[in-house]
């Protein structure tokens, strides 16, 4: 689920025919989503964690960090999902 949206947030939604629809694309927001992911044990985020990564600068890859972090501590529920 996380996985999900961390692609979500990042590149959109793509129908059957493979047509591309933007879900408010937020770089941050998907890396946080990403590392929730990878914690919760998703296997093989590394060529859709490149793809986040390159968008974004070394401070926004922290407030990600930060951000998770929080969200964990905040809704522990979040691991082992």
């Amino acid at each position: 689920m996380q996985y999900r949206l961390a692609e979500l947030y990042g590149v959109g939604l793509m129908d059957s025919d493979r047509r591309h629809y933007p879900f408010g694309q937020n770089w941050v927001t998907a890396y946080k989503w990403l590392i929730i992911a990878e914690i919760n044990g998703i296997e093989n985020p590394s060529p859709y964690k490149h793809k986040i990564t390159k968008n974004l600068t070394s401070n926004q890859i922290k407030e990600a960090e930060k951000s998770a972090k929080k969200m964990i501590e905040e809704n522990p529920k979040l691991i082992g999902e």
